[in-house]
């Protein structure tokens, strides 16, 4: 495949600590497509680009990621993008979610647009909506799905419709995300060196169980254990949380810098509150790196994705809501025997490789030029 150009849409700038962003930009490198990052700016540290593809339009700068007013930033946002796609004809774009997609889906028709729709946040599943707000989003998400000449999910718990142009693409790391974090644990000599290390990354929010992992960062022995956090301090509970002598805060990582932890790693947490519908779906990136590094991870049993994981005795579940959580981990402290079982199990666990499955969908969206 030749020289291409596309545009990229998303919420946020930072192109490091996202590992979806992270792994996209890698697979559109390697095929030689020039970017457009059409992106909104929260925070002035966040913007980093590392590829001579990438060119970055700034669309909306401030408002950061927990605020008052943060809704009338994702308005804001949302009218630039309308105003900007004015100035384009027939063009490709990538959008990431909701807010980004809308746009493109309203004006495709008009300015002979083709895009994918990234469906990577299910926003009508994401949060407790009023049931009459929840059957509008979800006419815009079926308006926005009909109308991208690709729309991705991660699996098909997330999107019941066979629709045609409905792809899967499952949350796992790229091979070149994996060699560079293997070589970093290499260089720094990362090992599951007999100190029990629980791992948690992403989003240390209330949503992901942030005051349940800060209740063991309490409590837990200090000398026999450690919990090692990579991510933003989002959230109250994640700021004081990582004030405790049993953390070990990193701040935030790479993708491939976050990937090489896993390798010092007996433990990775994945909680998701099951009082919000989009958690019971979830796909998160951390279980494919959990099976890129062999690493078990423990997800509260509510979570109806995980259900394939438990089963195969990959990882370690407890409901969300109980007291159960602190005494597993003690027993999985206390019973290494259990996490060496899971490892050799997860050694055999075969997944596809993301880049080979993108990029079969990159050169699909690529292939002609007829517009929607």
């Amino acid at each position: 495949m030749g020289v291409n150009k596309i545009k990229i849409i998303t919420p946020f700038s930072d192109i490091e600590s996202v590992p979806r962003m992270a792994k996209l930009l890698d697979a559109l490198d390697a095929l030689n497509v020039e970017v457009e990052h059409w992106c909104w700016l929260r925070e002035q540290r966040e913007q980093k680009y590392h590829s001579n593809n990438i060119h970055p339009r700034v669309l909306l700068v401030g408002g950061g990621y927990s605020n008052k007013t943060l809704i009338l930033y994702y308005i804001i946002f949302f009218l630039k993008v309308t105003s900007a796609l004015f100035s384009t004809k027939g063009e490709r774009f990538y959008a990431i979610g909701f807010i980004s997609s809308i746009p493109l889906a309203l004006m495709s028709r008009s300015r002979k647009i083709e895009y994918i729709f990234d469906n990577n946040d299910n926003f009508s599943k994401s949060h407790k909506w009023p049931k009459p707000l929840k059957y509008i989003i979800e006419c815009f998400e079926n308006l926005i799905a009909s109308r991208a000449k690709i729309h991705i999910v991660p699996s098909k718990f997330r999107w019941m419709k066979a629709d045609k142009n409905l792809r899967f693409l499952p949350n796992l790391p790229t091979k070149k995300t994996v060699a560079r974090a293997k070589e970093l644990s290499r260089k720094e000599n990362y090992d599951r060196d007999g100190k029990f290390t629980i791992y948690v990354n992403g989003l240390l929010t209330l949503p992901r169980g942030i005051d349940k992992i800060y209740h063991i960062a309490k409590y837990i022995d200090a000398d026999k254990s450690r919990i090692i956090v990579a991510g933003k301090l989002i959230s109250e509970e994640a700021r004081e949380m990582v004030k405790l002598p049993s953390v070990e805060y990193l701040g935030e990582l790479s993708n491939y810098e976050s990937l090489a932890q896993y390798f010092r790693s007996n433990l990775v947490l994945t909680l998701y509150d099951p009082s919000i519908e989009i958690n019971r779906l979830a796909e998160p990136n951390k279980w494919g790196d959990c099976i890129a590094t062999s690493t078990p991870f423990l997800v509260n049993n509510e979570v109806q994705t995980a259900k394939e994981y438990i089963d195969s005795g990959i990882c370690f579940s407890c409901p969300y809501e109980n007291k159960s959580l602190l005494p597993l981990i003690n027993t999985l402290i206390a019973n290494p025997r259990l996490l060496t079982e899971a490892e050799e199990k997860m050694s055999a666990y075969n997944q596809l490789d993301w880049e080979d499955r993108m990029r079969e969908i990159l050169e699909e969206f690529f292939v002609d030029n007829s517009y929607v």
